[in-house]
């Protein structure tokens, strides 16, 4: 929990924290309300004969109430995805600068000790692990 807590510090100020939240809990509260719209448009069809005007007119501002929530999970999930694009940017890049500047600050015995090749090579491999699967983990876990 540690390392997440430090991946979001380091990845999302307060307020991209809370377009994060807000957008996640706005797209599924949308996406669960257009199951509810649709199970009682699909109960109120059932009971309007099929033969006068009033279904038709009944069909239509169903089709269009229901797009039109369709196109809001639209919004919703495109300003969570790239909210979270923004986060998971701004992560890596905090995060490399942290890990680069404590490199830089090392004492001299350290170089002498560590061969610059496992360096580097833990280097990348700890930046990999920030830039591609971490993030994946995270978005999951917001769903």
């Amino acid at each position: 929990m540690r390392v997440y807590w430090y991946y979001m510090r380091a990845g999302a100020g307060p307020l991209l924290l809370l377009t994060i939240i807000l957008s996640a809990i706005v797209s599924q509260t949308i996406t669960s309300y257009s199951d509810i719209y649709v199970s009682q448009w699909t109960k109120n069809e059932t009971n309007i004969n099929a033969t006068t005007d009033g279904f038709i007119v009944s069909q239509m501002n169903g089709i269009i109430i229901y797009s039109s929530i369709i196109i809001l999970i639209f919004v919703a999930l495109v300003v969570r995805c790239l909210a979270f694009f923004r986060f998971a940017v701004n992560a890596s890049t905090n995060l490399h600068n942290t890990i680069f500047s404590r490199l830089m600050t090392a004492p001299i015995a350290f170089f002498d000790i560590n061969p610059i090749g496992r360096i580097l090579n833990r280097f990348t491999k700890d930046l990999v692990i920030v830039d591609e699967p971490l993030p994946g983990c995270v978005f999951e876990i917001s769903l």
